[in-house]
């Protein structure tokens, strides 16, 4: 199962048009989510998403603080609620991990991207 959901993720990264050398790469998105820290609660963008991890607009969050991210994958699920840890900190947006995603939350984002993309090819 992990090796199809590779060949997936790459095949998806290709098509959304991103070089990430990632194991999971991160595909472009917008999307809005809260994010919870022990600091209180905030929204912000989520400006790439994979399997295991994102990229946030966010900043004044240091790097290995917990969070908790909450967002809905457009109208195809309930609201995706992922535990993360922030490893890597640039001007205005943070990388974050996913601790540990169930299978249903990686495939879950799998067939957003699936949709999106679909999406996006019969508008061509």
């Amino acid at each position: 199962m992990r090796a199809q959901s590779l060949s997936h993720s790459r095949n998806l990264a290709l098509a959304f048009g991103t070089d990430d050398k990632r194991t999971f790469p991160r595909c472009p998105v917008t999307l809005q989510a809260q994010v919870y820290s022990k600091l209180g609660c905030f929204e912000c963008e989520l400006t790439e998403l994979s399997e295991t991890g994102a990229t946030l607009s966010a900043s004044n969050i240091d790097s290995g603080a917990s969070l908790t991210i909450c967002l809905k994958l457009g109208d195809i699920s309930d609201v995706l609620q992922v535990e993360c840890r922030v490893v890597r900190v640039n001007s205005g947006s943070v990388g974050v991990a996913f601790l540990d995603p169930t299978m249903e939350d990686r495939l879950r984002v799998l067939e957003f991207f699936i949709r999106a993309r679909r999406f996006a090819m019969a508008k061509m």
